[in-house]
């Protein structure tokens, strides 16, 4: 809890030095480029990519590294449409069109959100990520690929035109189909 008022009150000063506001509902077409801190059971580092369609819809590629608190777990979290991306240019790299491997790196995206705008520069954003593929390095159970979809929400803070603070809850499917949660925080660029 401290963490997300300790952001929100940094974003609102550096919204004060720019004396700028995104109005709610400008960001068709714009996409959020931006990295991810989140804790729970593993800490979890994240680059995460969103495409806003419309004001209210985006699409959210994401990629990352999550290591457990005692050091003995460790996750490699990747987009499938570059998992299945990469797989096509594998088996076309004999004759077929990398073209075909990248647009379907650039098509199937990580998860969805829907973004509802409640105050000047504040939407509140659930999403699901449908498409999440782990690579599970576990130095007493092996190394695993766990299909780990996840949910959560955002409170996502517009500073200025350019920049967008989130605190955010997520759920996500781990081993054996138990569910692990984390809090976190993340900073994006707009463009």
């Amino acid at each position: 809890m401290r963490t997300i008022l300790l952001s929100l009150l940094f974003c609102n000063l550096f919204n004060c030095a720019l004396g700028q506001e995104i109005p709610n509902g400008d960001n068709d077409g714009s996409t959020l480029v931006g990295y991810k801190f989140s804790t729970g059971s593993m800490f979890n580092h994240e680059v995460r990519v969103e495409h806003f369609l419309t004001s209210r819809w985006s699409l959210i590629y994401s990629a990352g590294y999550s290591v457990s608190q005692t050091g003995n777990t460790s996750e490699y979290r990747t987009p499938l449409g570059v998992t299945v991306g990469v797989g096509l240019l594998t088996a076309l790299s004999c004759g077929g069109s990398p073209g075909d491997g990248f647009l379907l790196c650039c098509l199937i995206p990580d998860g969805v959100a829907v973004h509802f705008p409640f105050d000047k520069g504040f939407d509140f954003s659930p999403y699901v990520n449908l498409s999440g593929l782990n690579f599970r390095q576990d130095k007493v159970n092996g190394n695993s690929f766990i299909y780990s979809p996840s949910v959560g929400f955002r409170l996502m803070k517009f500073c200025g035109k350019r920049f967008v603070i989130s605190a955010e809850q997520s759920f996500t499917r781990s081993i054996g189909n138990s569910v692990l949660g984390s809090s976190g925080i993340s900073i994006s660029g707009r463009f």
